[in-house]
């Protein structure tokens, strides 16, 4: 019979809090960010192009950054790839990356959200409606929840968390 001290026992994937709470602000980021500007692509009504171009960029890069990130962060917490876990270290180093994203994003879908909010405002002046300030109500809540991740990375450097 073997021993049961001297087995080599795979070791069970650690879902703690290190992994969940980011998940799920992550998940938020995602669905918050796709909502968005899957109604801002859909507006055909903008008089200012430019706003509208930025704020789509805004959300659809940030968008795209956040699968990435939820992404790599599936797969090293479950062991599953072992070049993510090489190329992304969850150190200080990297939640001070992460907090310093999450904090750029924010400024960007705030100021991208505030300028769509305004166009919305005369939109609703001259036409009618609340569709415009739909998408920019949800680039603000995006913004929200990055706030939140940010901070919660720099409790998590501050061992706080």
């Amino acid at each position: 019979m073997a021993d049961p001290e001297n087995q080599d026992t795979e070791k069970a994937p650690s879902l703690t809090k290190e992994y969940i709470i980011p998940g799920i602000i992550k998940t938020a980021e995602f669905l918050l960010l796709m909502i968005a500007f899957s109604l801002a692509a859909d507006f055909k009504g903008s008089s200012s192009w430019g706003r509208m171009d930025f704020f789509l960029f805004a959300t659809i890069t940030s968008w795209l950054l956040v699968i990435a990130r939820l992404v790599s962060c599936c797969c090293i917490a479950f062991d599953a790839i072992l070049i993510f876990k090489l190329a992304i270290d969850f150190t200080i180093c990297g939640d001070l990356l992460v907090m310093i994203f999450d904090a750029v994003v924010a400024v960007f879908l705030l100021i991208s959200s505030s300028l769509i909010a305004d166009d919305a405002r005369r939109w609703n002046d001259i036409h009618g409606g609340y569709r415009p300030s739909g998408f920019s109500a949800f680039g603000f809540f995006s913004m929200v929840a990055f706030i939140i991740e940010a901070v919660f990375h720099f409790m998590k450097m501050r061992g706080k968390m």
